[in-house]
């Protein structure tokens, strides 16, 4: 299976956990965690659609490493708004998500523009 399959097959699984998280209105802390990561990483896989494949092999390897650890900041931050900083799970899932985002467009651009000097 090449990988512009499994993008296709991802963003399709993606798009499936997102529309069952909205239309549920299943917007708790996991829930919301969820939906927005599976809005970014499907608008990343859609770029990565018209990418080389070395980029997209280099994107999967920062992937797991990226969730793994927002998941862990997610889960120890506190469900509720407490103290002076303001940041409850839902809000670190939303700053997570976008940082993911970005993160993830600059490494595609990065290793495109590597990749076309050679």
């Amino acid at each position: 299976m090449n990988y512009k399959t499994k993008l296709i097959l991802l963003i399709l699984l993606l798009s499936c956990l997102s529309g069952v998280i909205y239309f549920t209105k299943m917007f708790s802390s996991l829930g919301s965690f969820a939906f927005l990561f599976s809005l970014s990483t499907g608008a990343i896989c859609v770029i990565l659609l018209f990418s080389r494949e070395e980029v997209f092999h280099s994107w999967k390897k920062f992937f797991p490493w990226w969730l793994l650890g927002s998941a862990f900041v997610v889960f120890i931050t506190p469900n509720t708004y407490t103290g002076i900083v303001g940041f409850d799970q839902k809000n670190t899932s939303f700053l997570l998500a976008v940082l993911f985002f970005f993160i993830s467009f600059i490494l595609i651009v990065y290793k495109s523009i590597k990749l076309r000097g050679k």
